[in-house]
Formats: structure tokens, sequence, C-alpha cells
């Protein structure tokens, strides 16, 4: 199986680094629950905004954390499936997500920038993003949103809520 997994909020914590930004400059405490969409207000700026930021920051893209669980679920399942990157960061920042994915370990055999993941030859697509993975559950394949504080309240035909989820998932959509 060709498993397409998303990269921010699915295997990289995007949002630690933005919200560690804003609580400094602006002396708040905002925490991951209080991202509840992708403008979400924060003080006088807006998570989207610190988001860009980091990203353009090849250091501040190093420093992100692993989302738990994702490292040992993908080493797992990358025994049995082919692993793609499709992740929808701006194409400026390939070089330092593919050196993060290198320096955690993370394994894959292709990967790829798009807004467009329902275009991409794939059986199955792990991603935070309801839009594309109703874009791909639309083409009659599988698709899994995992879980976060912005898309908890969204129904789904399938959700993880961690890793442990998406290797339980993959097991049984195998023949």
């Amino acid at each position: 199986m060709r498993i397409l997994v998303d990269v921010d909020g699915v295997l990289a914590d995007h949002v630690a680094p933005a919200l560690a930004i804003v609580n400094r400059e602006q002396r708040m405490a905002f925490t991951r629950a209080d991202v509840k969409e992708w403008a979400q207000q924060l003080g006088d700026t807006d998570i989207a905004t610190e988001i860009k930021r980091v990203l353009a920051d090849p250091d501040a893209v190093m420093g992100m954390p692993v989302i738990e669980g994702a490292l040992e679920a993908l080493n797992m399942l990358a025994e049995k499936h082919t692993i793609i990157i499709a992740t929808s960061r701006p194409f400026g920042t390939s070089a330092s997500t593919r050196n993060w994915l290198w320096v955690n370990r993370i394994p894959h055999s292709c990967f790829v920038c798009t807004n467009d993941k329902a275009a991409l030859e794939g059986d199955l697509l792990i991603d935070d993003h309801l839009p594309f993975v109703a874009a791909f559950a639309a083409t009659g394949r599988p698709a899994v949103l995992f879980t976060q504080p912005w898309n908890e309240d969204m129904p789904c035909v399938c959700r993880a809520r961690g890793w442990q989820d998406v290797v339980r998932i993959v097991a049984e959509l195998e023949p």
C-alpha cells in the first residue's frame, strides 16, 4: 500500500514553536488547545501568520518536535508499505523540511509539496486538514483525519486520535 502522510500536525508539531514565539513576544500563555482554526486569533496576531513565520526559518523548522508515536509507527508501517510524504508546506520550505525528515529519521520513499493531495497516486492519506481528507476520500480511496484541536469537532468518516489508531486502521485496510 502507498501511504501518503502529511507533515504539519501529523508528523511535526508546527504549532508549538509558533505558540512559543507568540507567548514570548506578547507575554501570553496560549496552548495548543486554544488553536481551533487555521486563522485563530492570538492576541495581536494569528496562528497562520506565526506558522508561516516559523516555516520561513530553517532553524525553527529543525526545532519542531516529532508528534508522539509517529517515528515508531512509520518504522513499523514502512516494513510493509511505501511511505510518501505529502505536505502542503510552501515549496520554498522543501530543503528545511527534507532536512527535518532526515535528522528525525522519518522513513519515506518520496517527498511531495502540493495543495492537491487528491491528485497524488496513493492508496491512503493521513492528514489533519479535513478538506484534503474529504477530497481524497471523494476519489474512492480511504483517508484518515488525524485529530488535532482544530479539527476535533469536525465530522469525518475515519479519524485517528494518535499513531496507534493509524497503525490499527492500516492493518484493517490490508488485504
